[in-house]
C-alpha cells in the first residue's frame, strides 16, 4: 500500500497473532455489504497495537464501493486537537496517493477519487460530526469522551446508512465516558447482540518484558491493571487506599532521621489558616529490574524514595510565621546530623523548597506571592516547582510511592508527621477532586504530591 503500511511485530518478534489478529480481520470486514458486525470495542492496555490496527482497516474501507457515490468516513477523538496529533498524519500516510483527489489540510479531511471523504474530527464541538449521514467511523480514546456523546451525537449519526463504529481506548475511571465504554463493553461480550463484538488484550501481548517492568515500578497495582491490562477497576473513595499505617507495613519507619549527605526538600502547601510544611529527602538506590523473579540483564535503574522526617503544622499562621518555624526546625535538624556527622552544618543551599504553583498567585495571607516571602527568608535555598499535575495524576503518583505494583513501598514517615498520617487514612477522591480544603485534612499529602510530582519530572 504505502511505506507506512510495515509488518507489525509483536513481543518477542511475533507477527500479528492471537486477538489482535481477530480485531483486525472483524475490522477490515465491518464495511462490506454482508457484514452483521456493526459495532466493535477494544479496551485494551497501552501501547499496544488497537488505534494503529483500526486506523489501517480504516484505510482500508475508505476505497471500497457502496451503493452511493459519496461515502462518509471518520476518525473521532475527544477533542481536535487530539485527534489530529494521533491520527491525521499517519491516515495521510496510510491512505496511497494515488486514490486521493485532495487533501484540504485545515479542515482535516481527504477527498478520494473513488467518491469518498475521510475526516478526522474532535468531539469537543459535537457539531463538526453531525449534518452528514456517515457510513463508518473510528473512535479513540473513548473513554475521554463528552458523557453522552454516543446516545446524543454519533450513534443517530449511524443510522442512515447503517454504519458501523470501531471504539477503542484504554479505560480510565477518571474520565467522563468510561462508565459508558464498560456498559457497552459488557454487553458485546454478553454475545446477546451479533451486531456487538469485543477484543481484549493486555500490554504484556505486544510490548518487551523490560517495558512492561518499567511500568510495574511507576504504577499502584490498581492502576496498572487499567493500564497495561486494559481493565476497567473500580478505586475505593478513599485516595490513598494502599497507606499502611505500622510499621509493620512498611510506610512508617520511626527510625528516620537526617541524612548529612541528601538536600533537604520542603513539600509546602499555602491554604490560610491550614498550613503544613513536610521536611523530607529522596533516595536514589540502585535496583536490578526483575521480571517474575528473574534479575533482568543491563536493567538496573534508580529506585526514588521518599523520606517524611518532620512536619511544620500551623494553624491560624501565615507564610512569614511558617518561615520563622522553618529556621528553628532546621537547627534542630542540624544538631540531630551532627550525630552521625560531627561538625556538619546544614547549608541553607542544600534547602530545596517545592510545592503549590499556585503560591505564584497573589493570596490574602501575604503581602507577596508566597513563593516570594519564601525566596526573601531563605535567599540561598533553591526552588523547584512545577505547574500542578490533574488532581488524578497526582493521587497516581502518591499512591505509586505507597505501594506499587512490584510490592515496593517508597513514601516512609516518621511516626511523628501526624498531620501527613491523618491525610493518608482519612482523605478521599471525593475531597481532592472537588478540591475541598476549608478543614485540616488534604494539606500535608497535597505537599508531598507536589514533590512526587517534581522528582519524577522536574
Amino acid at each position: 500500500m504505502t511505506r507506512r503500511w510495515t509488518t507489525i511485530k509483536e513481543a518477542n518478534g511475533r507477527e500479528l497473532s492471537g486477538e489482535r489478529r481477530k480485531y483486525f480481520l472483524a475490522a477490515s470486514a465491518l464495511n462490506t455489504p454482508e457484514s452483521i458486525l456493526r459495532f466493535i470495542f477494544a479496551p485494551c492496555g497501552r501501547r499496544s497495537l488497537k488505534t494503529e490496527l483500526a486506523s489501517r482497516a480504516m484505510a482500508l474501507a475508505v476505497a471500497q464501493p457502496k451503493p452511493w457515490r459519496d461515502p462518509f468516513y471518520a476518525c473521532l477523538g475527544p477533542t481536535r486537537q487530539q485527534v489530529k496529533r494521533l491520527q491525521w498524519e499517519k491516515m495521510k500516510q496510510l491512505i496511497p496517493d494515488h486514490w486521493k483527489l485532495k487533501t484540504y489540510e485545515s479542515d482535516l479531511c481527504i477527498r478520494l477519487k473513488m467518491g469518498s471523504e475521510f475526516h478526522v474530527i474532535g468531539l469537543d464541538k459535537a457539531q463538526r460530526f453531525e449534518g452528514s449521514p456517515w457510513d463508518g467511523v473510528h473512535i479513540t480514546e473513548y473513554a475521554d469522551c463528552k458523557e453522552g456523546i454516543w446516545d446524543l451525537n454519533i450513534r443517530p449519526a449511524l443510522t442512515d446508512r447503517r454504519g458501523w463504529a470501531i471504539i477503542e481506548g484504554t479505560p480510565d475511571f477518571d474520565k467522563p465516558n468510561n462508565f459508558k465504554y464498560e456498559e457497552q463493553y459488557l454487553a458485546a461480550i454478553s454475545g446477546n447482540d451479533p451486531s456487538l463484538a469485543a477484543f481484549a488484550w493486555r500490554s504484556r501481548e505486544v510490548l518487551p518484558a523490560e517495558e512492561v517492568e518499567a511500568w510495574r515500578t511507576q504504577m499502584d497495582p490498581l492502576y496498572f491493571e487499567q493500564e497495561e491490562g486494559g481493565g476497567f477497576i473500580r478505586t475505593p473513595d478513599a485516595a490513598y487506599y494502599s497507606w499502611g499505617d505500622s510499621e509493620e507495613s512498611g510506610n512508617l519507619d520511626s527510625a528516620l532521621t537526617v541524612n548529612p549527605r541528601l538536600p533537604i526538600y520542603i513539600a509546602c502547601d499555602f491554604n490560610f489558616p491550614h498550613h503544613v510544611w513536610s521536611l523530607c529527602q529522596v533516595e536514589n538506590r540502585k535496583q536490578e529490574r526483575q521480571s517474575n523473579g528473574i534479575i533482568l540483564p543491563n536493567q538496573i535503574v534508580n529506585e526514588r524514595r521518599v523520606n517524611v522526617l518532620r512536619e511544620l503544622y500551623l494553624r491560624n499562621a501565615d507564610v512569614n510565621a511558617m518561615c520563622k518555624a522553618l529556621k528553628e526546625t532546621l537547627k534542630s535538624m542540624e544538631t540531630e546530623g551532627r550525630k552521625s556527622v560531627p561538625g556538619w552544618t546544614l547549608d541553607e543551599k542544600s534547602v530545596i523548597f517545592t510545592g503549590d504553583f499556585s503560591g505564584n498567585q497573589r493570596r490574602a495571607e501575604a503581602t507577596y506571592r508566597a513563593w516570594e516571602i519564601v525566596q526573601n527568608e531563605f535567599p540561598k535555598a533553591s526552588l523547584e516547582i512545577k505547574v500542578n499535575p490533574s488532581v488524578p495524576d497526582r493521587i497516581r503518583d502518591v499512591n505509586n510511592y505507597i505501594l506499587n505494583t512490584n510490592g515496593k513501598r517508597r513514601l516512609h514517615c516518621h511516626s511523628e508527621c501526624r498531620e501527613l498520617r491523618k491525610d493518608m487514612k482519612q482523605v478521599s477522591r471525593n475531597q481532592l477532586l472537588t478540591q475541598d480544603k476549608s478543614g485540616d485534612r488534604t494539606h500535608a499529602s497535597d505537599g508531598v504530591g507536589y514533590l512526587i510530582n517534581v522528582i519524577e519530572h522536574f
